[in-house]
């Protein structure tokens, strides 16, 4: 009787330990570690790769898994990697120059960027020449 008890708890223990140390060849298998960096909580780092926080925690023996530092090295479990980075978002397509008119409109409904932008306004918006006039419904010479 005790021999099979002794035999049952001796089975018993080699299982634990077979199962704590096929679990870490798992995660070193794979080899996923994750350098902490500054900012960083144990549930980005689980969302970066898709696992639990709290089994990231398990995993490397983190009694509180609030308490992570920066430089930490920490075991990822699981197959997949991190996803790739987003590709690189591309510039919006830059606009046209505005027209010579509605550069002058907006000039004369806003006074105080002219002084800004005065050189503009005058050669731009006071082109030489003859100009017409909406009172007198004609051309006039500007003097």
């Amino acid at each position: 009787m005790r021999k099979s008890v002794r035999l049952g708890l001796l089975l018993v223990v080699m299982l634990v330990m077979f199962l704590l140390f096929a679990g870490g060849l798992t995660v070193l298998a794979d080899g996923r570690r994750h350098v902490v960096r500054p900012g960083e909580t144990l549930y980005s780092i689980g969302r970066l790769y898709g696992v639990n926080p709290y089994e990231i925690a398990r995993i490397n023996g983190l009694a509180d898994p609030n308490r992570i530092y920066v430089g930490q090295v920490l075991r990822i479990p699981g197959g997949a990697g991190p996803p790739p980075p987003p590709p690189p978002r591309t510039p919006p397509p830059t606009s046209a120059p505005l027209p010579t008119w509605r550069v002058c409109q907006l000039l004369r409904e806003n006074p105080s960027l002219v002084s800004r932008y005065w050189t503009e306004y005058v050669t731009v918006c006071n082109p030489p020449g003859p100009r017409w006039d909406d009172r007198h419904h004609g051309w006039y010479w500007p003097r």
